[in-house]
């Protein structure tokens, strides 16, 4: 009598997911936050009743937008053709990818900077009545106004300080590390990463807040949604250099992300 022998059906694999559907699910979670401000609009739209609550910081933001842009447009005219007649450019081929890496991590830096003012004048002007506009959205959802508390102002302020002094060391360090050649590019986008983060957490930051979380609970439930809060730091930042539409979707942020945090929530539960 012969016996047929099957083959063993493998065990479940315990080994971590490959690398291409983890990058598919990165991707997506870094869209949903470039797109909260587009969302926050359409809820804006559908509910009239914030629309008080959207004009006063429509109105500020659009005038720190304003300033800005002309800061940047101050610099592009004036510093940039300066820069070129320096002496260390010399007109070989180094010389010339050192002047093209120069010229670049100033315009990072001058992004940075400008982003940098952004935080620091939101959080004394912005701050108040972002938290304002997004715990109307948070009642409307349904959350019990037992749950929600307003951060005092002086927090807010304090805040936005540090989220300043975070970039504008970030962007000093890369602006010294980047005259070296290659390493210019390197620095920006070190640069760029640390914007979008402060950025991104600023507003991400906003229901959490409402909810008295502490500022280390807050950076632990962050981390875990690292890349929301790089895409709303994106689009954050990307707004900050489109005069007109781009106050207006910063002021319809808080609001997508108050709609971000409650769709995270509910999968998480």
């Amino acid at each position: 009598m012969t016996t047929t022998l099957t083959p063993a059906t493998p065990a479940p694999s315990s080994a971590p997911p490959k690398l291409l559907p983890r990058l598919k699910h990165i991707v997506a979670n870094f869209l949903q936050g470039l797109l909260t401000p587009l969302r926050g609009a359409a809820f804006l739209m559908k509910h009239r009743t914030l629309w008080p609550h959207v004009l006063l910081p429509l109105l500020i933001s659009l005038a720190i937008s304003l300033a800005i842009l002309a800061a940047l447009a101050a610099v592009a005219i004036f510093l940039i053709p300066w820069m070129h007649h320096w002496s260390v450019f010399s007109a070989n081929w180094t010389g010339r990818l050192a002047e093209v890496a120069s010229i670049l991590l100033l315009i990072v830096a001058c992004l940075a900077a400008a982003v940098a003012t952004y935080l620091l004048a939101s959080g004394i002007l912005l701050g108040r009545a972002h938290e304002r506009l997004a715990k109307h959205t948070e009642l409307l959802l349904g959350t019990p106004p037992e749950d929600l508390r307003e951060a005092p102002w002086k927090y807010q302020i304090l805040d936005g300080t540090l989220d300043f002094l975070i970039i504008t060391g970030t962007c000093s360090l890369c602006f010294l590390v980047g005259c070296i050649p290659v390493v210019g590019f390197l620095a920006a986008a070190v640069n760029f990463y640390v914007d979008w983060w402060v950025l991104g957490y600023d507003f991400f930051e906003i229901p959490l807040s409402l909810r008295g979380m502490r500022r280390p609970s807050k950076r632990a439930f962050a981390k875990k949604h690292r890349p929301h809060i790089l895409g709303i730091g994106a689009s954050a930042f990307l707004l900050n250099l489109i005069p007109l539409v781009g106050p207006l979707l910063l002021t319809t942020t808080p609001v997508g992300t108050v709609l971000l945090h409650h769709r995270l929530r509910q999968e998480t539960t």
